[in-house]
């Protein structure tokens, strides 16, 4: 517990100086999401055994990076359609050493973890960049808060199992309290982010941001637990000591952060 808490400080202050850093210098940011997406990448080449070939571990960060830095231009759709070919004809010349459905789960994830994952380069570009870190910031949070709640809430009363096949622990006691406490805290958070920023955040927005990605940041933390149960691994890495890898820690925000950017097209949260 000791190492996970202090892994959560560390990954505050290293996200408060990105933060901090692409105010003065926007690029910061969209360096730092396509250096966690490339690690993600890595972590997803591992799951699949695919490290043992330079060939696709080179084709996914090219395709990360082409990915993360044309978001929000014409060329997008250029590099994923470039990705997309490339990964499918190496796998001509690697099969069958390297299966197609692990090169294409491989190829599916990587592109899904990127633009997930760039979803939060498109919030924090938006005309007002204090909106768009406070969007970043919450769509993380309510991520997180929702995994908090469910681990304590389960801890202290889980009796039924939300599904045993996929992840033993998570019941459906602690879904409720995952609900219960992204919802309030997202208001503390809210009210607090409010007082940093000098700006005030709708209480009635915030609690539909919490009840929308909290269930999609169980589904997220689900599916990649599938992944895991699925190639008979525990974690996707140790980097985060107490807390495993990049995809242990941001399998929820890569759910939550697109829907994020969506629903705050629509519903205002900064009054």
């Amino acid at each position: 517990m000791l190492k996970r808490i202090l892994s959560s400080v560390g990954i505050v202050i290293v996200a408060a100086a990105i933060f901090v850093g692409q105010y003065y210098l926007p690029i910061v940011f969209e360096i730092a999401v396509a250096l966690i997406a490339l690690i993600a990448m890595y972590e997803l080449a591992g799951v699949f055994a695919l490290r043992g070939n330079a060939a696709f571990l080179l084709c996914g960060a090219a395709g990360v990076c082409a990915m993360i830095f044309t978001l929000g231009t014409p060329y997008l759709l250029l590099s994923f359609a470039a990705f997309t070919f490339l990964i499918f004809v190496i796998n001509l010349f690697c099969y069958p050493k390297y299966r197609f459905g692990a090169v294409f789960a491989f190829y599916g994830m990587t592109a899904l973890v990127t633009l997930s994952f760039g979803t939060g380069i498109l919030l924090i570009s938006r005309e007002d960049r204090i909106e768009g870190m406070i969007l970043v910031i919450l769509g993380m949070l309510i991520s997180w808060l929702a995994d908090i709640g469910g681990y304590f809430g389960g801890r202290a009363f889980g009796k039924h199992k939300l599904c045993p096949k996929i992840s033993p622990k998570k019941t459906v006691e602690g879904v409720i309290g995952g609900f219960v406490f992204s919802a309030a805290a997202i208001c503390l958070v809210g009210y607090l982010l409010g007082l940093i920023f000098g700006k005030s955040l709708s209480y009635p927005a915030l609690l539909i941001l919490s009840l929308v990605g909290t269930p999609l940041s169980i589904a997220g933390d689900l599916t990649f637990s599938v992944i895991k149960r699925e190639n008979d691994v525990k974690d996707y890495g140790n980097l985060i000591p107490g807390h495993g890898g990049i995809l242990d820690r941001f399998d929820g925000v890569s759910f939550t952060l697109p829907a994020m950017y969506l629903i705050t097209l629509y519903l205002p949260v900064l009054l």
